[in-house]
């Protein structure tokens, strides 16, 4: 009897090692099923953070003073394209012109906080305040130009100082940065 008693024992004694060990299985995955999820959550919130705060949009907390600065400094410009322009030169004879096409280089104000920016017109062409002044100015100067002037080496940077100095002059208000001819043809 006393082996059948131990034989019992060590089956119920197997037996209850062997649900503990199954009890503690479910477990042992549940907590390291969590332990995964908190990692990788960390990791996924710790990249986004470091993405924010590299791309600046993360209240300057990435940001450095410099590109503040850089930021604050840069001003918002813009391409005005002119129509192309005819103007009969000033040589004897008055036989030669000149076709010219110009893009202006401007450079936007800056809107404050607050303001809301000038609305364009919604259909067709938006509508330029100053395109005729701006068009009066470069015919101005180009009438009182010569073929041989233009043809000259350094005719165009010339051209293009002067009329910078008549935009400045004629339209205040509007800051011309740079002229480009796009098209530029001396017929004498």
């Amino acid at each position: 009897m006393k082996d059948k008693n131990e034989v019992l024992e060590l089956k119920q004694a197997k037996g209850d090692l062997e649900s503990q060990a199954s009890a503690k299985l479910p477990m042992l995955s549940l907590i390291l099923s969590m332990m995964i999820a908190v990692v990788l959550t960390v990791v996924l919130l710790g990249g986004a953070a470091l993405w924010l705060v590299r791309s600046g949009r993360l209240g300057g907390l990435g940001a450095t003073k410099e590109q503040e600065v850089l930021k604050n400094e840069i001003p918002k410009s813009r391409m005005v394209v002119l129509d192309p322009l005819l103007v009969n030169l000033a040589d004897e004879g008055g036989g030669a012109y000149l076709r010219v096409a110009v893009t202006l280089k401007i450079e936007d104000q800056l809107v404050a906080k607050g303001e809301k920016p000038k609305e364009e017109p919604a259909k067709g062409k938006p509508v330029n305040e100053n395109d005729a002044a701006m068009r009066d100015a470069a015919l101005g100067i180009l009438g009182d130009e010569t073929g041989a002037a233009l043809l000259a080496p350094d005719g165009k940077g010339r051209l293009k100082d002067k009329l910078l100095l008549a935009f400045k002059k004629q339209l205040p208000g509007v800051k011309v940065t740079d002229v480009l001819f796009t098209e530029f043809l001396v017929q004498r």
